[in-house]
């Protein structure tokens, strides 16, 4: 169990679990909030939840749980909940009333990939300290969650968090997924080096990170070159890529239905 012991403001803060996220946050805190008193409980623990609370007195219950166990592993915890705050970090989950508590969200808008280096985990704390988090209105002020943390926060209706969350895994899931195994092809099937990928893939970002008024997309889809995406379409079927394929027309039908809909605004 590890523990942070500096002195000394109201706030104590237990994070459970022992994923990535909370090992992340457990590090967090330690390396960059060593002033709030800290500890991390898990089921790998020989200490119970119960008694790691009782011995801790912790104000804050950080839930570091999978969408699935949140709920149960609440149900069978509740006696100790009582007078602190506990918050889950779902997604696509809520505000959540269980055994007569309530279990606040705040969702940070940010994957947490394995890291392996001390490099790349310093990389990923200063990102964090930007990381904008969504919130409940029925609790929208993030300090009262996550005491020492000044990151932004905005309020997505708790019947809204399934879709907010899906728009999340798409954009996050989708793109990972997508370059994965177009950089897997490239090797395989073109005998290309993937370096050559790297300019094209940072041009992609960089445009996507700039504010702007009008599409940055490119290419046949954009052009209405019809003929050119059947030559794609026919290339990945045959190369056993239907799924690919697959993509452009769901390309094709988000590019037209935008289209439409700014026809019509």
């Amino acid at each position: 169990m590890t523990q942070n012991m500096t002195l000394a403001p109201t706030e104590r803060i237990l994070v459970v679990g022992n994923g990535r996220l909370a090992t992340f946050l457990q590090g967090f805190l330690n390396e960059t909030l060593s002033r709030i008193p800290s500890q991390n409980w898990s089921r790998s623990h020989l200490i119970s939840f119960h008694d790691s609370v009782r011995l801790f007195s912790p104000t804050h219950l950080w839930l570091c749980l999978s969408d699935d166990s949140i709920e149960t592993f609440c149900l069978e915890n509740a006696r100790s909940f009582h007078g602190r705050t506990v918050v889950h970090f779902a997604g696509a989950k809520g505000c959540l009333e269980l055994a007569g508590h309530t279990i606040y969200p705040a969702h940070p808008l940010m994957s947490f990939p394995s890291t392996t280096s001390a490099e790349e985990k310093r990389a990923q704390q200063v990102r964090f300290k930007n990381v904008s988090f969504a919130v409940s209105p029925r609790q929208p002020v993030l300090q009262k969650l996550l005491p020492g943390l000044d990151n932004p926060s905005f309020v997505i209706e708790d019947d809204l968090r399934p879709l907010y969350h899906a728009y999340c895994a798409l954009v996050g899931n989708l793109t990972v997924l997508l370059w994965e195994e177009i950089e897997s092809r490239w090797q395989r099937r073109l005998g290309a080096d993937i370096q050559h990928l790297d300019t094209f893939k940072n041009q992609i970002f960089e445009m996507l990170s700039m504010k702007r008024d009008h599409s940055i997309l490119t290419g046949p889809i954009a052009r209405g070159d019809v003929e050119t995406l059947r030559r794609h379409k026919q290339a990945l079927t045959e190369s056993g890529d239907p799924g690919l394929s697959a993509l452009i027309d769901i390309s094709a039908d988000l590019y037209s239905g935008r289209l439409a809909h700014e026809e019509r605004f």
